[in-house]
């Protein structure tokens, strides 16, 4: 089984699930870093991990890179994805292939709910990531957080498709 995890960069929080990942499947695990770490995080102490661990594909790097994490998003049995942008998994959403998104909530704070939907941008993305492929009958969701299941509920998203993931 060939897994997959997309997500903006490589963080401490996430290597203890990818180790574990690549100690089950080997070469068949593959992490995808979409971006570059941003410089304040890296003034702030924290590591660039892309370049600690072999099992992380950089995508932002050249063609060669970005051409193996798209085969990837295509070819992967399961695709988790994170923070990132869908251009990468877009087709693989088309094609209704096994596929997780993870995220905490929607609605952070009480004002959450009406800054997105009154922001042309945010709803936008929020119908793109969410709302475009609900139909998909193995699209699922990840929840990073307690209460990041109550806020999909409201939308009536990911019926009877959302899990406890923990929080990265």
């Amino acid at each position: 089984m060939k897994v997959t995890f997309f997500s903006n960069f490589l963080t401490h929080h996430q290597v203890p699930f990818c180790l574990e990942m690549q100690k089950k499947l080997g070469n068949d695990f593959k992490f995808v870093s979409t971006v570059k770490i941003f410089q304040w995080r890296l003034d702030l102490g924290f590591k660039d991990l892309d370049k600690e661990y072999d099992f992380v594909v950089k995508a932002y790097e050249n063609d060669d890179e970005y051409e193996k994490a798209k085969k990837l998003a295509l070819e992967s049995d399961v695709v988790i994805i994170g923070s990132t942008t869908d251009e990468l998994i877009e087709e693989r959403l088309k094609q209704d292939k096994l596929t997780f998104r993870y995220r905490a909530r929607i609605f952070i704070f009480l004002d959450g709910f009406f800054k997105t939907i009154f922001d042309k941008e945010k709803m936008k993305l929020f119908f793109n990531r969410h709302i475009k492929y609900r139909k998909n009958k193995n699209l699922y969701l990840l929840c990073a957080n307690a209460y990041g299941a109550n806020d999909f509920n409201l939308f009536r998203l990911y019926k009877d498709k959302i899990y406890k993931w923990g929080f990265f």
